[in-house]
């Protein structure tokens, strides 16, 4: 029963930090971005976040009437049409979000097997073991390539920016999607290991 509620709430919190990563907001936000892109087909259009010198925030600090508050930072979204962008860049982000995509589905897949098979009291067998580490090695992967995607979008972000002299805010990188799959194939290792010594334990009887 232990093990039921672990795994559970594993996937709760895994599912959360995915929630989290693709917010309402920003899914929105690049649904409308990309809308716009694509009715300019002639065009390259890309809005990219850049940091505002503080000399743009000293009116805004005046009107604060109030000398211990300083604007350390300051960001703004540009909209740019560049023509230089590399095809290479973006052929192989639109390969790496559909890879994404077919590990995320298949991360789900495996999890609502993988739970069926717990709930009936299947959990300590090799069928089910292989499930979860396939399901771990999924998760990983998912980890991997929507790093791999913020690494693209903070290179070319950082070059448009350059071309006008301009500095651009770099996404995080979250290193966070790489715990519960790196959690799961811990614990494929210790079923393993103690479905091993069942067997050596049946086979001694």
């Amino acid at each position: 029963m232990k093990l039921k509620i672990l795994t559970v709430l594993l996937i709760f919190i895994y599912a959360l930090s995915f929630i989290n990563e693709f917010n309402t907001a920003n899914i929105t936000g690049a649904f409308n971005r990309g809308r716009e892109q694509g009715s300019r087909t002639e065009n390259n259009i890309h809005y990219i976040t850049v940091k505002s010198p503080k000399r743009e925030n000293s009116e805004f600090i005046n009107t604060l009437n109030n000398d211990s508050i300083e604007i350390e930072d300051s960001t703004s979204i540009l909209r740019i049409e560049d023509n230089t962008s590399n095809i290479l860049l973006t052929t192989s982000k639109f390969f790496i979000m559909f890879l994404f995509t077919i590990a995320l589905v298949y991360s789900f897949s495996k999890t609502i097997r993988y739970l069926k098979k717990l709930f009936k009291g299947n959990y300590l067998n090799l069928e089910q073991i292989t499930r979860l580490k396939q399901l771990a090695y999924a998760l990983l992967l998912c980890g991997i390539l929507g790093n791999l995607v913020a690494f693209i979008d903070n290179y070319e972000a950082s070059r448009i920016a350059s071309l006008y002299n301009l500095e651009a805010v770099k996404g995080d990188f979250n290193f966070t999607m790489f715990f519960i799959p790196l959690i799961l194939l811990m614990i494929v290792e210790v079923l393993k290991q103690h479905l091993r010594l069942k067997e050596d334990a049946e086979l001694t009887i």
